[in-house]
């Protein structure tokens, strides 16, 4: 079913408006793709998901908000299970990411300094010999 030019028109100017106010272009595209896939307007709980870091409280507060107005639609709170499914996967990946990375550059270093010590112990060995090797010789 094909929509009206001013419909249409007017749903992206809702989308880009809402880009233009801090929305990362990651977002943006995000945003205008499901709205222009989709031929509605996003839902707001969805746009207020994406644009604050606090997501759990903004579901629970728009989830006791609509269970007492008589509820959302099934879409909005699939994108929203969705959407917060994605942000955990992502920030758990990142904490795993953090944590190997943490790990191995601590190995490194201390390989580093255990092949420094027994270069030097090695050093002071030899130079030990050479002494005395020198003060038997004379």
């Amino acid at each position: 079913m094909r929509r009206t030019a001013g419909r249409v028109k007017k749903k992206g100017a809702k989308v880009r408006s809402v880009c233009n106010s801090s929305w990362t272009r990651w977002g943006c595209g995000l945003a205008t793709s499901l709205a222009w896939r989709s031929k509605t307007a996003i839902p707001p709980l969805v746009l207020k998901t994406l644009r604050h870091r606090s997501w759990l409280t903004t579901i629970r507060r728009s989830s006791s908000s609509s269970s007492s107005s008589g509820g959302s639609s099934s879409g909005e709170v699939i994108v929203v299970v969705v959407v917060v499914i994605v942000i955990v996967v992502v920030e758990v990946v990142v904490v795993v990411v953090a944590v190997v990375v943490t790990v191995l550059v601590v190995v490194l270093v201390l390989e580093i300094v255990v092949v420094l010590v027994v270069v030097v112990v090695v050093v002071v060995v030899v130079l030990v010999l050479v002494v005395i090797v020198m003060e038997a010789v004379e």
